[in-house]
């Protein structure tokens, strides 16, 4: 009698977010610009548009709240219909990791 070896394959779902709309998309669908992932239609605003830095903030592991605050921003002019998006920075001080938030707006 002959056994059957039967092989497990696992499928890996490559989900990336837009940086803009904060929604999923394959990886493959994503495009990657000036150290943003973007969907299609993001991906065309972002390059056909200028951008400001609204809202900057710092946090570290003691003291998270800023880090809340310009999410909070960025859903916030996303309820207004602004397009944003954060870019984040760090650096170590006193051997702590101290991250810097920059928030953009399209203008």
């Amino acid at each position: 009698m002959l056994s059957k070896i039967k092989k497990a394959f696992f499928h890996r779902n490559e989900v990336g977010i837009c940086s803009i709309c904060d929604q999923n998309f394959s990886e493959n669908k994503l495009f990657e610009i000036d150290d943003l992932f973007l969907c299609k239609n993001d991906f065309k605003f972002y390059k056909n548009h200028s951008w400001k830095i609204s809202e900057t903030g710092k946090s570290s592991p003691n003291n998270p709240e800023q880090a809340l605050y310009i999410q909070n921003k960025k859903d916030h002019f996303k309820e207004l219909g602004i397009k944003s998006f954060i870019k984040v920075h760090y650096e170590r001080v006193d051997n702590e990791i101290i991250t810097s938030f920059f928030l953009y707006t399209s203008y």
